[in-house]
């Protein structure tokens, strides 16, 4: 896992992009110029190289002449190339194919999903050179063809590319440590690849016997023999757990060792309340919102915010028609809404619900299939449509463009009550859009409130300028395949 302004990110899956779009740009354009060269003849044949071309024919070798009409081709080529680089990129982004947990189970399955992907970037292309001339369809197909060779050949390297999974021992037998062995297997960001448990003497055991390691001279002498990465001490007590100078041998070997919330942050990118120490936060590093970085995310906010209400102007007179035709009652609705340092404010939304939605007089959340909900505003919250107006918060300031959504005053002092630390959300101001939504889907119990938090604080700790522009970027593509809505 890599590191960039306290956000931890799979380094792996960054190599993985930049290699594999390097490579397909590079052979979509070789390919593309060899199809054109194929089809339409050298660019000696038309006199495009050199007035001497006769005389160079009769000097240079066929390979050589080959290669330099290629080249006189790349000119041509480069459209192709880009845009089918390009539609690779988004394709595979969209099918989650950089995520290496998933790219390596593809790969094991015989690369369906890739081999998908490929189908739709070609049909794209398909498209896009059908009513272009011979060449220009042979430049097309030159690219998808050296693009299809170029990302077959990336994927069946992926091991190679991508290195092993971090090997991980968990220092500990008991229901924490299955817990968080659970969590790894199933939501770790980068690879990983679980050795096993090491018990507490005398500690009852809740994995599998087959899952644990005996350490035979000391838990460091397990470690080095398991080949292991990164120790995480998962024991119920931190007290006579396991000694110190064994973890201190086992750093000297090279080993990371770290404790769950640790783990927990760096490999699943939240942290979670249920055993989080003070300490945790007290002594981490973190919790910085420098001045500097307050000026550029709020510099960012207006802009972001000001050229969002201009380009979504059609889409809110649209969306404020289909509302009025549909359903009596206002287009806008407003909320009340706990926001930084627990001010409350009114945020404004598209109505999606009937007038009447809470005559009962006691606020719930919305459930899936709610009958609450009108026929245009399904689809305004499947689109995230109805989100739009709380630009309009943005730029009175009471919002930002990223940071955890704001609950109802209602919810926020029953949460208070429910769930530890749960008041660390008011730190900064609440977003349209967060690290907790990407992560999870949309939350209508204490439960999914709980999970939602351990996001929140983890973008509350380690929020920087460069994480607000990665959930911007992803949450264009949860929108676009309406992710998480409800």
């Amino acid at each position: 896992m890599a590191r960039f302004l306290n956000h931890s990110f799979a380094g792996r899956k960054a190599v993985l992009f930049c290699l594999e779009q390097s490579l397909v740009l590079a052979t979509t354009l070789t390919g593309a110029a060899a199809a054109a060269v194929v089809v339409g003849g050298s660019a000696f044949a038309d006199g495009t190289v050199s007035a001497n071309s006769e005389a160079l024919h009769r000097s240079m070798s066929w390979g050589i002449g080959f290669s330099a009409a290629l080249v006189a081709r790349f000119e041509d080529a480069a459209p192709w190339a880009f845009a089918t680089t390009a539609a690779c990129a988004a394709s595979f982004y969209a099918a989650d194919l950089y995520d290496l947990r998933r790219a390596t189970a593809d790969r094991s399955r015989g690369g369906r999903r890739i081999l998908g992907s490929l189908a739709f970037v070609a049909a794209l292309v398909a498209i896009r050179a059908a009513p272009a001339s011979v060449e220009e369809r042979a430049l097309a197909l030159g690219a998808v063809l050296a693009a299809a060779l170029a990302v077959v050949a990336m994927r069946w390297l992926l091991p190679a590319i991508v290195g092993a999974p971090i090997r991980i021992l968990i220092a500990g037998a008991g229901p924490t440590a299955v817990e968080l062995g659970q969590a790894l297997l199933q939501d770790a960001e980068d690879r990983v690849d679980l050795v096993g448990f090491v018990p507490l003497e005398g500690q009852e055991r809740a994995v599998p016997r087959g899952l644990i390691v005996q350490a035979e001279g000391g838990l460091a002498a397990a470690a080095v023999r398991a080949r292991t990465d990164w120790i995480v001490v998962a024991a119920e007590e931190d007290r006579g757990a396991f000694s110190s100078r064994e973890l201190v041998r086992a750093r000297v070997a090279g080993i990371v060792c770290m404790n769950p919330a640790m783990a927990y942050e760096r490999l699943l990118r939240r942290i979670p309340v249920s055993n989080l120490r003070p300490s945790h936060l007290a002594f981490g590093d973190g919790f910085r919102l420098s001045a500097p970085r307050a000026w550029l995310k709020r510099a960012f906010d207006l802009v972001a915010a000001t050229v969002g209400l201009v380009l979504a102007a059609p889409i809110l007179l649209a969306a404020a028609i289909a509302i009025r035709l549909d359903s009596k009652g206002p287009i806008f609705y407003r909320q009340q809404r706990v926001g930084a340092g627990g001010r409350p404010f009114d945020v404004i939304k598209l109505r999606t619900m009937r007038v009447d939605a809470e005559a009962a007089g006691t606020p719930r959340w919305a459930a899936e299939r709610d009958p609450r909900i009108t026929r245009v505003g399904a689809i305004l919250r499947r689109t995230r449509m109805d989100e739009i107006p709380q630009l309009f918060n943005v730029l009175q300031g009471d919002m930002s463009m990223v940071g955890p959504r704001p609950e109802r005053p209602f919810f926020v002092e029953r949460l208070l009550e429910q769930i530890p630390w749960y008041g660390l959300r008011d730190a900064v101001r609440p977003g349209i859009t967060g690290w907790a939504q990407l992560r999870y889907p949309y939350g209508a119990s204490v439960e999914d409130a709980r999970r939602k938090l351990e996001y929140d604080l983890y973008y509350v700790k380690n929020g920087s300028f460069f994480l607000d522009l990665a959930i911007v970027f992803h949450t264009v593509r949860h929108v676009l395949l309406a992710r998480g809505s409800r």
